[in-house]
C-alpha cells in the first residue's frame, strides 16, 4: 500500500483517538497523575475494550484483598461510594475525575458518603495507584489548550501547494500537537486529504529528512507513533531501535493506546506483528512483557530486599526461569518500586542494576538496550529522553533525532526535557542542535522544541 493511503488512514481512524491528561509532574507524585479520555467506540476488541475501560475507575475505591507475594491477584473494583470513605481513602485522591473537552462532561459528583461505625483499614500507597504514569506523551494539557489560529487549515494549504518551507515550518513545527490536532479536521473535511498526506505528495523535491519533520509534525502524535511502529515492521529486518524508543520507556498508558489503535489501523494486534517479525529470542520475550499491560498494571506487592537477592542469585544462571524471573522483576514493577530496588540492590551488593545488565545479558544488545532503557525512564523519564536526544545527535543518527522531536515536542514536556538537557551537559538543547544540523532542517527542529 502507498505511503500517503497509509498515513491518512492513520490520521482517519485516530482521528477520534482517546487523549490522555497529566498534571504538571513537578508539582505532583510521580505515579498520582491525572487522565482524561473520551470512550472508545470502536468494534468489540479485547484490547480495544481495555483501553477504553482505563477511564471508568474515577470514582471507585480500589479494594486490596492479596496475599502477600510477588504474584497477587488482580485487584477489584467496588462502585460504592461509602465504602471508600470507610476504608479512609478518598476516591478524588485514588483516581482523579478525568479533566475532558470537546463535548465530553466529566462523571457526575458522587453523593456525600455516610458515617460508618467500622474501623478504617489503610489505605494503599499512592505509589502503586497509578504504576508506570510519569511521563505520559500522549496527552491534552488540562487547562490551557490554546485554540487554532483562525484558518490556519487554509494557509497549511497555500504553503503546500507554494512549496514554501518557512511558512511549513512556522504553521506545522512551532505550533504544539494540540493545536495540529485541531486544524486535521479542518482540512481534511476541505481538501479531502490529511496535511501529512498532502505534504507528503506534493513536496517531493523538498529534502528528505527535512520532508520526514514536516510530515511528522503534520500528524498527531498517536498517529505519528503509530505510523513509526509500521515503519518499524515494514523492512526485511525489524527495526529495533523504534521499538525500545516506543515500548521500553513508555508508560502503560502509552501501550495501551498504542496496541488499541495499532488494531484499529491495520486489524492486526501488535502482538501478532512483533511474533511475526521477530520469530522467537528473549528480546521477543522481554516485548511481549513490556506490552502486557493488564499484568503490569496488576498490584504487585513486593520486597525490595528479597528481589535484590533474586536477582543476584539468577546471575549464576540466566536460562529458562531465572531469566525470565530477572524479566517478571524489572518489567512488573512500578516506577517507586524499581528505584527501590536499583538502590536496595547497590546497598548490599555494590553494583549498580544497570551493570548487572550489561554484564549479565552480554551477547545480547538489544535485550540489553531495552531493560537499560527500562531501568533508566524509572529513575527520571524525563532524563531518559534527554540522553536519547543526546545519543541521536553525537551519532549523527538523523532518524531517531526527528522521531524523538516529533514525540516530544509538546511544550510543556519539551520545557523540562530542555531543562534536563542542560543540567546533564552543561549545554541547551537548542545549542546542540544548532552545532549538529544546517539550513531548514535545523530551523524546522528549532521550532519544534520553541526555539529559534
Amino acid at each position: 500500500m502507498d505511503t500517503t493511503r497509509d498515513m491518512d488512514k492513520t490520521d482517519r481512524h485516530l482521528s477520534r483517538a482517546p487523549v490522555l491528561i497529566i498534571d504538571d509532574y513537578e508539582d505532583h507524585p510521580p505515579d498520582l497523575l491525572r487522565l482524561g479520555g473520551q470512550r472508545d467506540t470502536s468494534p468489540a476488541r479485547s484490547d480495544v475494550s481495555g483501553f477504553s475501560t482505563l477511564y471508568n475507575a474515577a470514582e471507585k475505591e480500589l479494594e486490596l484483598d492479596a496475599p502477600r507475594g510477588r504474584r497477587s491477584r488482580q485487584p477489584s473494583f467496588s462502585s460504592n461510594a461509602s465504602q471508600g470513605e470507610e476504608d479512609g481513602a478518598d476516591s478524588s485522591t485514588l483516581f482523579p475525575v478525568p479533566l475532558t473537552r470537546g463535548g465530553i462532561l466529566p462523571p457526575p459528583r458522587s453523593r456525600t458518603p455516610t458515617p460508618s461505625d467500622e474501623p478504617s483499614r489503610p489505605s494503599i500507597p499512592p505509589e502503586f495507584i497509578r504504576p508506570h504514569q510519569f511521563g505520559t506523551i500522549f496527552f491534552n494539557p488540562p487547562l490551557h489548550t490554546p485554540p487554532m489560529p483562525k484558518g490556519m487549515h487554509l494557509a497549511v494549504r497555500k504553503a503546500i501547494t507554494s512549496h514554501n518551507s518557512e511558512s511549513l515550518i512556522h504553521l506545522l513545527c512551532r505550533h504544539p500537537p494540540v493545536v495540529i490536532h485541531q486544524m486535521i479536521p479542518e482540512f481534511r473535511a476541505l481538501y479531502k486529504e490529511a496535511p501529512a498526506q498532502a505534504v507528503n505528495s506534493t513536496l517531493g523535491g523538498m529534502e528528505k529528512k527535512l520532508k520526514r519533520l514536516i510530515v511528522g509534525c503534520a500528524m498527531g502524535t498517536l498517529a505519528y507513533s503509530i505510523k513509526c511502529l509500521r515503519d518499524a515492521f515494514s523492512g526485511f529486518t525489524v527495526n529495533k531501535d523504534i521499538l525500545i524508543e516506543l515500548l521500553a520507556g513508555a508508560t502503560l498508558d502509552d501501550i495501551r493506546a498504542l496496541k488499541a489503535n495499532y488494531i484499529l489501523v491495520t486489524n492486526r494486534s501488535l502482538d501478532a506483528d512483533l511474533t511475526r517479525k521477530l520469530m522467537g529470542g528473549p528480546f521477543l520475550q522481554l516485548c511481549y512483557a513490556l506490552i502486557n499491560v493488564e499484568r503490569r498494571s496488576a498490584f504487585h506487592e513486593t520486597n525490595a530486599e528479597t528481589d535484590a537477592g533474586t536477582i543476584y542469585h539468577a546471575r549464576k544462571k540466566l536460562f529458562g526461569t531465572d531469566r525470565d524471573m530477572l524479566f517478571d522483576i524489572l518489567v512488573n514493577s512500578t516506577d517507586a518500586q524499581l528505584r527501590k530496588l536499583c538502590g536496595t540492590y547497590n546497598q548490599y551488593y555494590r553494583a549498580t542494576i544497570e551493570k548487572v545488565i550489561e554484564s549479565e545479558f552480554h551477547g545480547y544488545y538489544n535485550t540489553t538496550k531495552a531493560l537499560l532503557a527500562l531501568v533508566s525512564a524509572a529513575r527520571d523519564r524525563i532524563a531518559h529522553v534527554a540522553g536519547m536526544l543526546n545519543e541521536a545527535l553525537e551519532s549523527n543518527d538523523t532518524s531517531k533525532l526527528i522521531r524523538l522531536v516529533v514525540l516530544y515536542r509538546e511544550s510543556e514536556i519539551c520545557r523540562k526535557v530542555k531543562i534536563a538537557y542542560q543540567k546533564k551537559y552543561d549545554t541547551t538543547l537548542a545549542q546542540a542542535i544548532a552545532e549538529k544540523t544546517s539550513g531548514n532542517f535545523k530551523d524546522a527542529l528549532l521550532a519544534c522544541i520553541g526555539e529559534g
